[in-house]
């Protein structure tokens, strides 16, 4: 299937057709980062769970901002606020898991919305989340393990499977639940990787390249149509990835 590329204003517009909301207005509002151009947590806390309690005192549930990847869906600036209750229906319906997770995972309110995210061991930090906001934005964040904090470096495959799966969820959400029409925004990224290397199948056991920059973006994406695949939107933004890491040839190969 052919579809309609076109750069506006350093944005990349994919669909049919473009209308003329796009012509000299902005129309996405999305939140604002906090923590460079990944995270929306505020310090350490991303909220508190009564419900894990089980009628105790709330649990506070952490986060710490560090190498991690992120996936933005912000809706057309018409959408209607959201209560609390509206949110944590929409949550309950288990169709918005932690960027990184196929399904699973606590929910709970915070000040933003609301949000899911991976039980951490103990009172360390949850490594997924994805967060509901209240104009409809849905905002994912994962962090490589420990181990690869630690060494450096970004597991290739992990990546290209959280938010390839992720983009397909969070847009399937956003069509059936929300029940939001496009056109979308979508913002993709790595950040807090300044000399981070690549893990990936062909290198063996040893990652390579290194990346100069702190973060690395895809620009601002925007959807007309949901008749388009995860790959084929996030395609550019991985080729950026293996160019940034200066890593040989192409990120996508058949040998």
């Amino acid at each position: 299937m052919l579809y309609f590329v076109h750069q506006v204003a350093a944005q990349t517009i994919f669909g049919r057709s473009v209308t003329h909301k796009f012509c000299g207005r902005t129309v996405f509002k999305g939140v604002e980062p906090v923590w460079k151009s990944s995270s929306f947590i505020k310090g350490d806390l991303l909220g508190k769970d009564d419900r894990s309690a089980f009628g105790g005192d709330p649990t506070n549930v952490y986060w710490n901002n560090g190498p991690q990847w992120f996936l933005r869906l912000i809706p057309y600036t018409g959408t209607t606020e959201m209560t609390t209750k509206g949110i944590l229906d929409l949550l309950n319906t288990r169709q918005l898991p932690p960027l990184g997770k196929s399904s699973g995972g606590l929910i709970m309110a915070n000040t933003d919305g609301g949000v899911c995210y991976e039980v951490a061991t103990g009172s360390n930090p949850t490594r997924y989340v994805t967060q509901l906001f209240r104009n409809g934005e849905i905002w994912g964040i994962e962090q490589p393990t420990l181990h690869a904090q630690e060494n450096k470096f970004i597991p290739f495959a992990v990546l290209l499977t959280s938010l390839c799966d992720g983009l397909s969820t969070y847009l399937a959400f956003m069509r059936n639940q929300l029940r939001i029409e496009p056109p979308i925004q979508i913002i993709v990224g790595l950040s807090g990787v300044e000399d981070f290397k690549i893990a990936e199948r062909r290198f063996g056991m040893y990652p390579q390249g290194c990346c100069p920059i702190d973060e690395v973006l895809s620009g601002q994406l925007i959807i007309t149509t949901y008749d388009i695949t995860a790959e084929e939107l996030l395609g550019p933004f991985f080729q950026k990835v293996w160019e940034e890491f200066a890593l040989p040839g192409e990120w996508r190969t058949d040998t």
